[in-house]
């Protein structure tokens, strides 16, 4: 299941995980990959993939957690 909240705009080819919150009123731009159990706090440009909470953009949130659990 994915909640969204508020009068968020979901574009078009948006693939979600599970247990997916969407907060706010948000825009998620097109072909837009969010990972399961990710918290989306603000807008999701289109052609990108996040994950991760808040979500972040899903080759940050990778080094980020390589650097922190090796």
């Amino acid at each position: 299941m994915t909640g969204i909240a508020g009068s968020t705009k979901v574009g078009n080819n948006v693939m979600t995980g599970g247990q997916v919150g969407i907060a706010g009123h948000l825009t998620i731009g097109d072909n837009v990959k969010i990972a399961a159990q990710s918290g989306v706090l603000k807008n999701v440009k289109s052609n990108s993939s996040v994950m991760g909470n808040p979500a972040i953009n899903k080759y940050k949130y990778i080094k980020k957690y390589k650097k922190n659990y090796g």
